[in-house]
């Protein structure tokens, strides 16, 4: 026999109270026998949130299916929940299906110990840990985005996403979000900015006449380049000859200056 325990809350992150959670054998219709502890005091079932949107009952070990429910909200639907006391706890299952709209999966992901915050990570020993995003059936997109504010619909928001052909990295807005710069770091220093104008930028200020580091690379080769640059539009190849020292850009043909 194990506990489980939840909690219960709307797309705003508020609790829901007095929701009824209807605790079902899995891939059935029927009501699950559940109990107040660890022990034989059988309890309700439904069980009712209190007025923090938390539940909580024993059940013996096996597999069940969730339906949080109460008027006006959207039912969500927890399939396949493994309760198992040989293990350390905690939800598994062959998925979760939040039905209706609006749903969120909500955890502690701010406390100032990282080993303190919820986390996805396999089940493997030792393994690694690898989270697929998928479309379905014959769909070809996939993206995970990023918002600044609780509303997603008017928020800045960056974006990894994916169709048949590219994998694209985004910054973009929704409503009244703002357009914000794509910026990259590295040792917690900014290396590289793109602005909400497209302008290409390296570091955030001079470098020393003596740095070793933050430059800008280009391609170069031990002699003069021959090959034709696949087109661009509005854009062309630079290049560089160490051998002859001559600074080449691909207008139509390689075109050169000597460097000095």
């Amino acid at each position: 026999m194990q506990k489980y325990f939840n909690t219960a809350a709307d797309k705003e992150g508020r609790a829901i109270q007095s929701a009824s959670v209807f605790v079902y054998e899995a891939g059935t219709s029927v009501l699950a026998t559940l109990y107040e502890d660890n022990g034989s005091t059988i309890t309700t079932n439904p069980v009712t949130t209190d007025s923090n949107g938390l539940f909580e009952f024993y059940a013996e070990d096996g597999r069940y299916d969730l339906a949080i429910v109460k008027s006006g909200y959207a039912t969500v639907n927890i399939v396949d929940l493994l309760l198992d006391d040989t293990s350390s706890g905690g939800l598994s299952g062959t998925g979760i299906m939040l039905t209706g709209t609006g749903g969120r999966i909500k955890g502690n992901f701010t406390a100032a110990a990282l080993i303190d915050r919820h986390c996805i990570q396999t089940t493997t020993a030792n393994g690694i840990t690898n989270v697929p995003i998928i479309p379905d059936g014959t769909g070809d997109q996939s993206g995970f985005s990023v918002h600044n504010a609780s509303d997603p619909d008017n928020a800045g928001y960056g974006q990894v996403a994916i169709d048949a052909t590219k994998v694209a990295f985004v910054s973009s807005k929704k409503g009244t979000g703002a357009y914000l710069p794509a910026q990259f770091f590295t040792s917690d220093l900014q290396r590289l900015e793109i602005d909400v104008n497209g302008s290409i930028a390296p570091g955030t200020a001079a470098l020393a006449t003596n740095a070793t580091s933050g430059f800008i690379y280009m391609t170069t080769s031990a002699g003069a380049p021959t090959g034709v640059p696949t087109a661009k539009t509005g854009r062309v190849a630079i290049h560089y000859d160490t051998t002859n020292n001559r600074f080449y850009i691909y207008n139509g043909a390689w075109r050169s200056v000597l460097l000095s």
